[in-house]
């Protein structure tokens, strides 16, 4: 009776205070007697009134119940700044992963972002679905494209998301340009999975265009390979993973997993097991294991029926506590857990970023300081723009430490590291990969000992900061190596090869030592124009085009023994240039070899030269006489056109073609002697000068 006095309706008919309704509960109830009299009707009435509210109230409550259960719970500590957290092992004991949640992010799925080829994308970016359409969100929990998509994929060539096969949008979501290969646009689902492949076919390897069965290279330097139906990895040309197995993923970080007997495995190009154990296809979404990058790979327990965290050597783990995992992308990665979905960071104290960079090579960044400091021994893996371990930072990386006996920094280590200023290597370091430093726009000293043997293609392109950097020791230099780099001084003595466009544009670059170079490639010096001297070999095998074109600034060349030509565009405007030595045994002066340099005094042509192509000395016009030796047998057109300050022009009249306007400007103040006066008065011009070859001369024409 006491409860339900309580539950009335009116205000006025409940108990008065708290300390009423406790002695109503206890004792007889003093108002009670007021109400001796009421029917036993009227209180069924009450009742039955008070009962259908209750019916209602715990209706309303059973519903507040159910939705509290299936959304994030409120965590007073919980916020939306992604924070440094922790997934490192100290002393073989794991310290557990903390969850950044987002709120009102509650997806009904989560899928990885694609790219065209099939591959996971390396962006911080997960696609969700909603209603059977795709959006896509952000690593900060802002959704950057709304669920109203068939299709989400990354186009590499434009660098933007490619929405249902035709629309183009940017990283801000904004509209972006279209790829110039339609043709691959569309459904990821019907594009082939890889785009290069070698196939092994009895003891041969094929390289070829690739396609759905055919999986692509790691740049660690291991491909996959495919017999007919099964799988394995070819390494430096050796096979190390026999194929053998069903189904294969392309190889990341050095990883590949397997299919056999429906369970996956994770190998390494070298065909280790890096887990020690496998995983049901059936865990898997499609039966496929996630893409990883950023050197980690989600693991399934399935005891638990929860997913963690392992790096692609086994070590460094997130033990399993999460209902979703998705692969990591710069050094983050999606997750589930009871609470809702959030995102973790791979990180340690202070909110240090940890892991590896090659089979024996690992780094530690620490984002306070800009330091990156990389320890161990033996090469880092070479990387790609999509999996260098340090993507998210790369921006961030101010000063990077080679410690311990890393021999060799990785190919795309550092691309694009606009912050870095400063490397220092204690160790003894062997090689620079491709691409390692190419855009480090910032960066002032590469600190290294003068044992650094092997430089690859682009290695310091674009580095505009870097004047100096220890080159003794080099014997290896990619295509691009310092081109539009800062560099002043080339001092490389054992370098047999300068390669194509070396040291193109690099403008700062005051002088070369190549004592040591067989040969020039083409382009390898040009636009040099700071560039005033050059030290050559005692002998030299060639000198490509353009070598030295636009070196402004070159005042005088030796050209070295061995080289039987100058190349087309050789010395090209090098303006500057007052005089030139060629060599016994050179044949050839190519076209437009010497064109453009207006300060050449003269030149002093070998007896072992035959030909003289077009242009090859058109506007040197400060040359005031030229003696062409007898062996001479074809001279190009234009080849002197310009050359209005040479006085004497001696040549023989057994030169063979004479190419049109071969003196073109010259003036009635300067004289061309043929000699060979009997067959110039028997015969007129020799056989293969055509009338042509002294148009738009006014220069006296004498035999001699």
């Amino acid at each position: 009776h006491a409860l339900l006095r309580a539950l009335s309706l009116r205000p006025e008919d409940r108990y008065a205070t708290a300390e009423v309704f406790l002695r109503a509960l206890t004792e007889d109830d003093p108002q009670d007697e007021d109400d001796a009299d009421e029917s036993k009707s009227d209180a069924l009435r009450k009742i039955l009134r008070i009962a259908a509210v209750a019916a209602v109230i715990i209706a309303v409550c059973i519903g507040a119940a159910a939705w509290i259960t299936h959304r994030p719970k409120t965590d007073p500590d919980r916020t939306n700044d992604l924070t440094q957290i922790t997934a490192v092992t100290e002393n073989d004991e794991t310290i557990g992963a903390n969850v950044v949640y987002f709120d009102g992010f509650q997806p009904s799925a989560v899928e990885v972002l694609r790219t065209q080829n099939g591959d996971a994308a390396a962006l911080p970016y997960v696609v969700f679905t909603r209603d059977g359409r795709r959006g896509l969100v952000s690593q900060t929990g802002e959704t950057l494209l709304p669920a109203q998509y068939n299709t989400i994929v990354w186009d590499t060539e434009t660098q933007s998301f490619l929405l249902d096969g035709s629309t183009h949008r940017s990283l801000t979501g904004e509209p972006a340009p279209q790829s110039a290969d339609e043709t691959q646009a569309g459904d990821p689902e019907k594009q082939p999975s890889y785009a290069l492949a070698y196939t092994y076919e009895g003891d041969a390897l094929y390289r070829t265009a690739g396609g759905e069965k055919l999986a692509q290279g790691s740049a660690t330097g291991g491909f996959l390979v495919c017999t007919g139906d099964k799988y394995g990895i070819v390494t430096g040309g050796t096979v190390l993973v026999e194929p053998l197995y069903e189904k294969a993923t392309a190889l990341c970080c050095g990883i590949a997993a397997f299919l056999e007997d429906d369970k996956w495995t994770y190998r390494n190009q070298y065909g280790i097991d890096i887990l020690g154990q496998s995983f049901d296809a059936s865990v898997f979404p499609n039966g496929i294991p996630f893409s990883y990058s950023d050197g980690f790979v989600p693991i399934y327990d399935a005891e638990s029926g929860l997913w963690g965290y392992a790096d692609t050597a086994g070590q460094m783990r997130v033990e399993p506590q999460f209902l979703t995992a998705l692969p990591p992308v710069q050094s983050v990665a999606w997750v589930q857990t009871k609470d809702g979905f959030g995102v973790i960071r791979f990180g340690g104290e202070n909110g240090t970023i940890t892991g590896k960079c090659g089979e024996n090579a690992q780094y530690t960044f620490t984002p306070g300081t800009g330091l990156l400091e990389i320890d161990g021994f033996g090469e880092m893996w070479n990387f790609t723009a999509e999996n260098v371990p340090w993507l998210s930072e790369m921006h961030s990386i101010r000063t990077v430490r080679v410690a311990g006996d890393v021999d060799y920094i990785g190919a795309g280590s550092f691309t694009g590291c606009t912050a870095l200023t400063g490397v220092t290597v204690t160790g003894s370091l062997r090689g620079v990969g491709t691409l390692a430093f190419a855009g480090c726009s910032a960066l002032r000293m590469f600190a290294v000992s003068a044992t650094i043997e092997e430089i690859g293609e682009s290695a310091f392109y674009r580095c505009t900061g870097l004047a100096d950097i220890p080159l003794q020791s080099v014997q290896t230099l990619g295509i691009r190596s310092f081109a539009q780099s800062g560099i002043q001084h080339a001092e490389l003595p054992l370098a047999a090869i300068i390669p194509q466009s070396g040291f193109n544009d690099c403008t700062e670059l005051q002088a070369a030592d190549l004592s040591g170079t067989a040969q020039i490639g083409v382009s390898a010096f040009s636009g040099c124009t700071a560039l005033e001297t050059v030290t050559m070999p005692a002998k030299m095998d060639s000198i490509g085009e353009q070598a030295f074109a636009d070196c402004t600034a070159l005042t005088a060349v030796r050209v070295p023994p061995g080289v039987t030509q100058i190349a087309s565009q050789t010395f090209r405007n090098c303006t500057a240039l007052t005089s030139i030595t060629l060599p016994d045994g050179l044949k050839l002066i190519a076209q437009e070899a010497f064109s453009g340099c207006s300060a050449l005094d003269g030149v002093s042509l070998p007896p072992t030269l035959t030909g003289i192509g077009t242009r090859a000395f058109g506007g040197c016009a400060r040359m005031q006489s030229v003696m062409v030796p007898d062996s001479v047998s074809t001279i190009g057109s234009y080849a002197f056109a310009g050359c209005t300050g040479i006085t004497t022009f001696e040549l023989k009249d057994t030169v063979k073609t004479m190419g049109v306007s071969v003196f073109d400007g010259w003036t009635a103040r300067q004289t061309i002697r043929v000699k060979n006066v009997l067959i110039k008065r028997l015969f007129g011009e020799p056989s293969g000068w055509d009338s042509n070859w002294k148009a738009g001369c006014n220069a006296q024409i004498e035999s001699a």
